[in-house]
């Protein structure tokens, strides 16, 4: 699921939650299920200057097993359109398990 939110003129929310199934993760068949979800904001500060700020959270769990990592990231970056074929960027991330 995906959604998009146009709050002001100058700022855009959006976000996405999915689960995926990875089949097989060694010779044992052991497969894995991910529920992944994302928010993002951008924040136009001029006609080619965004400042944008991400979070993640990721839930990972091995099938046959009770073990469960969960994954944490956040994000602020600062994207430059030069054209509409050039894009400069610069951000911070920070993970923890």
């Amino acid at each position: 699921m995906q959604w998009r939110w146009y709050v002001m003129q100058h700022v855009t929310a959006s976000g996405s939650v999915r689960r995926e199934f990875a089949e097989q993760l060694s010779e044992l068949g052991n497969g894995r299920i991910d529920v992944i979800a994302k928010a993002r904001l951008d924040y136009e500060l001029a006609d080619n200057l965004v400042l944008n700020a991400s979070g993640l959270f990721r839930t990972a769990k091995p099938m046959g097993t009770d073990e469960i990592t969960d994954t944490h990231s956040l994000r602020l970056g600062l994207d430059y359109y030069l054209s509409k074929t050039w894009l400069l960027q610069t951000a911070v991330e920070t993970a923890w398990v």
